[in-house]
């Protein structure tokens, strides 16, 4: 079965889906009591009653938790996140329901701990050096200017 056809039967006509806005109510009268232009406009109200069901439920496709799983990647790609196939719906899920709490966290140690433990699904020990140790011999500290004779080039000099 083809990825098409498989979208197909989760979301599209419904023939028993009645549409909660019949268009045949919104016709002038005249229309209205025409039963040809009534049988023709409830065409479209089949049509239209899936639409109108998505946009009624449109929070539930735009929670990562209630979401359809087709709907998975593409809420992630708003956020630039790209999902494994072979991951579990869950675990898909979690990524996504934490992604903005990510970009909040972004470039910090924190935040690289909590997208490492969403994407391996185990835990991490972050521990940060005490100051002065895990240094290396002739490389500059963080926003200290590089050293005289390095030509503001920071690590070792290399004449």
């Amino acid at each position: 079965m083809t990825a098409t056809a498989a979208l197909d039967q989760k979301r599209g006509l419904v023939r028993s889906l009645i549409s909660p806005h019949p268009l045949g109510e919104s016709l002038p009268a005249l229309y209205q009591e025409d039963d040809f232009t009534q049988r023709f406009v409830s065409a479209f109200d089949a049509a239209l009653a899936p639409i109108f069901a998505s946009l009624d439920n449109l929070p539930a496709y735009l929670d990562p938790w209630l979401a359809p799983e087709d709907f998975l990647e593409w809420l992630g790609g708003w956020f630039g996140i790209v999902l494994d196939e072979s991951w579990s719906t869950a675990r898909r899920r979690a990524l996504v329901s934490r992604a903005f709490e990510f970009y909040r966290l972004r470039g910090t140690a924190g935040g690289l701990k909590e997208q490492v433990e969403v994407l391996t699904g185990g835990s991490v020990d972050l521990r940060r050096p005490r100051p002065g140790h895990g240094r290396r011999p002739g490389y500059d500290q963080p926003g200290q200017a590089g050293r005289a004779g390095h030509g503001g080039q920071t690590g070792p000099c290399h004449t």
